[in-house]
């Protein structure tokens, strides 16, 4: 008995890796995602960012941000340690709206189709809707 439980657990552990990816995850761009592809390997096919020269804004959270940003649909999506996810306007760096949740937020956001996705400390995940980058405030969903 202890040998087929051996051999499972091994089975287990090496079959999904001689699978190749899923169609889903090839079709996913490069560059699109957290350090490039699906397999995160941090690696993009794209010419090096050129000399930065000037600040254009800079924006301040209550409490510390830890989350790397995402942009989507003319904002910039970042979470916070004040339990906030905010929406920042990436032309003059203000904050159109903000969510609140129960807990920090040290995820990153991902954004696809028009809505963000997010996970919070209080442990859940969340999918918001973002009101467009024109509009100050705006409609937003958010969902557990």
């Amino acid at each position: 008995m202890k040998k087929f439980a051996s051999a499972a657990l091994i089975a287990l552990w090496v079959v999904p890796a001689l699978w190749p990816a899923s169609a889903a995850a090839q079709a996913i761009p490069v560059g699109s995602m957290f350090r490039s592809d699906p397999s995160h390997t941090g690696c993009y096919d794209s010419p090096p960012i050129p000399e930065v020269k000037a600040q254009l804004w800079r924006f301040t959270a209550r409490h510390k941000i830890l989350s790397s940003p995402a942009i989507g649909d003319g904002l910039l999506f970042v979470g916070a340690d004040d339990k906030m996810l905010y929406a920042i306007d990436i032309r003059a760096g203000m904050a159109r709206w903000q969510f609140e949740t129960r807990g920090k937020i040290e995820s990153s956001p991902a954004v696809a189709d028009h809505v963000v996705y997010f996970g919070s400390e209080d442990k859940h995940l969340y999918a918001s809707i973002p009101a467009p980058a024109s509009r100050s405030g705006g409609s937003r969903r958010a969902a557990t």
